[in-house]
């Protein structure tokens, strides 16, 4: 499915019958609706959308226009074109579904929220990450990659050599197969300018943690020491002002969680119990 968001094409994901229950799956910064793939075959009665965010994926580059209120409004133009349903995101786009819950309340009727950098908008908490280290390789990679016309399966091996973010083994030992290849199609396609605002600390602006996020929810808090965006006093900062989001605390786990071989069966322990709340079908 193709739809407009004021000029920009942004590609969506549609699997599942037309009367099944809706959801919506949005991806983190450098990935792609690829990431929610090996969903399908375990929500088979689901409407399932996946949304390539501008920049990522199938969807419009838009270079100077990767805000996050230039995400928000990509996921508020497809939910203004097929209605509010619950909103499952990962990193960018987990903190993208509290923002649209902020702003439209009316759209976002649940939010599962894995790892959200919601308190990166400081920016020196952004620099004591391991993100503020990555960041930067790996947009310096992907332009090399791109300039090579190295294919996809080729970026997924050399993504698969590398350490892992919670330094424990390569990419490799920490992810599944599916998630590495997912990650070289999403790198292959990637307008790597998108990292450009996140290193300038410019790109979370928009959104104030201290505003309560109305829709009702669950959020994946991984470990810190393994490369978790979600730490230290961001779960007592998020219940003051959002008690009814429920914090599950995923252990042994870095930022990656439904990319892990060790962690995907309590992500999706946690997706079942979600959609069964939330979007029963």
């Amino acid at each position: 499915m193709r739809i407009d968001n004021d000029g920009i094409g942004l590609e969506v994901a549609v699997d599942g019958p037309e009367d099944g229950p809706a959801v919506l799956f949005l991806h983190g910064i450098s990935g792609s609706s690829a990431t929610y793939e090996f969903l399908l075959p375990r929500y088979p009665r689901h409407r399932i959308h996946r949304l390539d965010f501008r920049g990522h994926g199938r969807s419009d580059r838009a270079p100077g226009a990767y805000l996050l209120d230039d995400f928000a409004s990509d996921a508020e133009a497809v939910l203004d074109a097929l209605g509010p349903m619950p909103i499952v995101g990962h990193s960018l786009g987990a903190i993208t579904a509290a923002y649209v819950s902020q702003r439209r309340p009316e759209l976002a009727t649940a939010l599962l929220l894995e790892d959200p950098p919601l308190f990166f908008g400081d920016k020196a908490v952004f620099d004591a990450t391991p993100f503020a280290v990555v960041f930067p390789l790996m947009q310096a990679a992907i332009q090399g990659w791109q300039a090579d016309g190295t294919r996809a399966e080729q970026i997924a091996a050399a993504m698969a050599a590398l350490p892992s973010m919670s330094g424990q083994g390569t990419m490799a030992d920490e992810n599944t197969p599916d998630a590495l290849a997912a990650t070289g199609v999403a790198l292959s396609q990637l307008d790597a300018s998108v990292f450009d605002p996140v290193l300038s600390g410019e790109s979370l602006g928009e959104f104030d943690p201290a505003v309560p996020i109305p829709a009702p929810g669950i959020l994946l808090q991984p470990d810190q020491e393994l490369g978790g965006a979600f730490f230290g006093d961001h779960p007592d900062r998020l219940a003051a002002v959002s008690p009814q989001i429920e914090i599950v605390r995923v252990k042994g786990v870095g930022h990656l969680i439904h990319d892990s071989r060790t962690h995907r069966d309590e992500y999706l322990a946690v997706l079942d119990r979600f959609l069964e709340r939330y979007a029963p079908a």
